[in-house]
């Protein structure tokens, strides 16, 4: 609100819950309609696989802010190395392979132009 802006979380397009794949089961065509230039108001687009999400829309991002997620566990580590089995767990579900090929290709720590470290609980 102190944006003024119009926010879209990933997960509220999701047109079928609980599918196994996340991409597929969103309706990127209703978010591509509702960030436009004609809006006149900033959009903050936010959510798991944001890169191809936003390519698949036809959406160019003029800030990219990634928030990387911190285990609060001895050392710290972040999710992210779940999904590339640093950790030793064995992730089949399609979600997480999904997931897991997104941080391979789109690398969105990386394109990031600002990121920040939360610590979870």
């Amino acid at each position: 609100m102190a944006l003024n802006a119009q926010v879209f979380e990933l997960d509220c397009l999701l047109i079928k819950k609980n599918a196994g794949a996340y991409l597929q089961n969103l309706d990127l065509g209703n978010l591509a309609k509702a960030v436009t230039p004609e809006s006149h108001l900033p959009s903050i687009v936010e959510g798991v696989c944001l890169l191809a999400a936003l390519e698949s829309a036809g959406i160019k991002a003029d800030v990219l802010v990634y928030v990387r997620s911190l285990s609060a566990n001895p050392g710290n580590l972040w999710h992210e190395e779940d999904f590339h089995g640093s950790r030793g767990k064995d992730f089949d579900s399609p979600l997480h392979s999904e997931i897991r090929a997104y941080n391979w290709k789109y690398q969105p720590l990386v394109q990031a132009d600002y990121f920040f470290d939360r610590i979870g609980r």
